[in-house]
Formats: C-alpha cells, sequence, structure tokens
C-alpha cells in the first residue's frame, strides 16, 4: 500500500474506479502495448487489487505472444493485430475493392486479347486452348505456365500444411516442431494424389471444379468441425 490512511471504505471505493479505468483501457485501447503503458501510468497514482494486476499481466503476455508467434501472418487475422482498430471495417472494403478491380483488370484485358481467336479445343478452358501449338506464341504462354508452377503452386500445400498441422495438433509452447511422420505423410499423400491425376488425365476443368467445392466445403466446414470438437 502507497498510504495507509485511508480507511477500507475508501480503499475499495479506489480500488472499482481504477478497475473500471483499466476496463475501459482495456475496451477501447489500440494495442495491448498502449493498454500497458497507460496502466503503468494509472499504477503510479492509485491503489490496483488483484483483478487489476492480472488484467494488466494478461495483455502484456498477449503482446509478448503477438511478437514472438513466427507463424502469426498465416495463424492470425492481420486485421486484429492493426494499431487502430477503428479503421478495421474501412480497410477491409478497400482490400476487397482492390481485389475485384485487379481480377477484373486481367478478366478483361485477358479477354480482350483473345477476341478474333479460333478456339483449339471442344471446350476451352485456358489462354493455351485458344493458341496452336506450332504458334510461337503458345511458348509465350508455356513459359507464364511454368513460372506459374514453380513460383505460386507449391505455396498452397504448405500453407494448407500450416493451417491443418494447427488444428490437428495442439503446442505446448512456441519452440515445440510438428512431427516429422506428419510432414512425410502429408508429402505422400499429396504426391500420390498428383501422380493418380496426372496418370487418369485428368481434365483441369474437373479439378478446379473439385478445388473450388468438396475442397473449400473440407476447409471451412470440417476443419472449423474438428477445432471447435478440440477445444470442448
Amino acid at each position: 500500500m502507497k498510504n495507509s490512511s485511508f480507511d477500507e471504505n475508501s480503499l475499495n471505493n479506489q480500488y472499482v474506479r481504477l478497475e473500471q479505468s483499466i476496463l475501459s483501457h482495456v475496451q477501447n485501447s489500440k494495442t495491448p502495448l498502449e493498454l500497458s503503458q497507460e496502466v503503468q501510468m494509472l499504477k503510479s497514482h492509485y491503489y490496483y487489487s488483484p483483478l487489476s494486476i492480472r488484467i494488466i499481466e494478461n495483455h502484456k503476455n498477449e503482446e509478448v505472444e503477438w511478437q514472438n508467434e513466427p507463424n502469426s501472418l498465416t495463424q492470425t487475422s492481420l486485421l486484429s493485430k492493426r494499431a487502430n482498430k477503428s479503421k478495421n471495417i474501412r480497410n477491409l472494403k478497400y482490400a476487397f475493392l482492390l481485389t475485384m478491380l485487379i481480377y477484373g483488370s486481367i478478366g478483361t484485358l485477358g479477354y480482350l486479347g483473345l477476341l478474333g481467336r479460333q478456339k483449339q479445343t471442344k471446350f476451352p478452358v485456358i489462354i493455351y486452348d485458344y493458341f496452336e501449338p506450332s504458334n510461337w506464341q503458345s511458348l509465350i504462354v508455356e513459359i507464364s505456365f511454368c513460372a506459374n508452377l514453380i513460383s505460386v503452386f507449391p505455396l498452397f500445400p504448405y500453407m494448407g500444411k500450416a493451417q491443418l498441422f494447427a488444428i490437428i495438433f495442439e503446442k505446448q509452447n512456441q519452440n515445440d516442431v510438428y512431427p516429422q511422420w506428419a510432414y512425410h505423410a502429408y508429402n505422400l499423400v499429396l504426391l500420390t494424389i498428383s501422380i493418380i491425376l496426372q496418370i487418369q488425365q485428368v481434365k483441369i476443368n474437373l479439378i478446379i471444379g473439385l478445388v473450388g467445392t468438396w475442397i473449400g466445403f473440407l476447409s471451412v466446414n470440417e476443419l472449423q468441425y474438428i477445432e471447435d470438437n478440440k477445444n470442448k
């Protein structure tokens, strides 16, 4: 206690005022770090109870976990970690609008580039279906597809693996690693599926349909169901 001259009622009232102030800061603070700084100032002027201390320490721990989390970009929401959360809705709208403009521009420019071209297959699916194999322009398309496969596509299995393992395996602390056999099993399943699709010469439109329906349903619903049951 900083001053023993206060009676018990005065101390209790002081506790209540401080805890209400802290809870107000918890709700309105921009970041846990700013909350800790503001509460430290309050502590230098007021009494604080064990409940206040727990609130302070919990938010300090959140700040430390945020800074030390190695996979925060893949396992947490970027919007939830912004300094100014009051602009989250606005930023989310801008992000959707920008994404729509980018995809719309790509689709429009791609359509203009294919105007007047004869399709080489009965049911064209990709841009390559509008170029003759003997045409030199088809080489540019093949190089673009190759660059896409080498640079972009390997990221999807990695991102899916990180999200899947985070749900299946429970870490005791941030330094724990996932079992090595799980990595081998994941890669083996992915390789087996790829070989089967290649041997059976599955059409690209069927693969796109499966990815957009079954895999999407599994990711959004089934994995969420597993996570909910694990937390019970």
